[in-house]
């Protein structure tokens, strides 16, 4: 249906909310008027949007939006970056974070990389980065030098909820500065 749009007071919204019903109501609402639910932002930063976090473990200095837990800026590859999700991992153990999938969402694509220490220039580990989709392995990749992998687009199935962000120290955390840059979902191609 072109045009339809739902208007609900601040109060009903609220009410809604606290309740716990506000997802079913917006789902019957698109599903009756024959409407997809729009991405909104799009593209949808995951740095952007941090109450999208469900859980984060075993992450050095816990996650780090926008930043590197030992400096505030993040630089891959001589290029700074503004939207960044930084993941040291342990020395034995994976490190992960897991984000709701927003509505709207069609793909996801980020770039992983090893961001500079700018006291130690030179030093990088090496790790494997790992993308989830309801516990399913979309992207993998690995890092031991200071160039960035980027994803390609990764479509989101209809329905997915989850998306789960791995880091892999590979067998020590010796400088596995891991880090998901411009990490976004986007709606439908234009």
């Amino acid at each position: 249906m072109n045009g339809s749009r739902l208007l609900i007071s601040k109060h009903t919204v609220a009410t809604l909310r606290a309740t716990g019903v506000t997802a079913i109501i917006l789902f019957a609402f698109f599903a009756s008027s024959g409407c997809a639910p729009r991405l909104s932002p799009d593209p949808f930063y995951l740095d952007a949007n941090q109450n999208t976090l469900l859980a984060q473990a075993n992450i050095h200095g816990n996650i780090q939006w926008r930043r590197v837990y030992w400096q505030p800026e993040v630089w891959i590859d001589n290029v700074r970056y503004e939207h960044a999700v930084g993941m040291h991992p342990p020395e034995k153990d994976i490190a992960y974070a897991e984000f709701n999938i927003p509505p709207g969402a069609s793909y996801f694509q980020t770039v992983f990389g090893l961001a500079r220490q700018d006291t130690y220039p030179t030093g990088y580990g090496n790790v494997a980065g790992r993308i989830f989709i309801d516990g399913s392995t979309f992207w993998e990749g690995t890092l031991s030098d200071p160039k960035a992998l980027t994803t390609p687009r990764i479509p989101v199935p209809k329905g997915a909820k989850r998306l789960r962000l791995e880091v892999d120290p590979l067998g020590t955390n010796w400088s596995d500065h891991a880090t998901w840059v411009n990490a976004h979902f986007g709606g439908e191609e234009k």
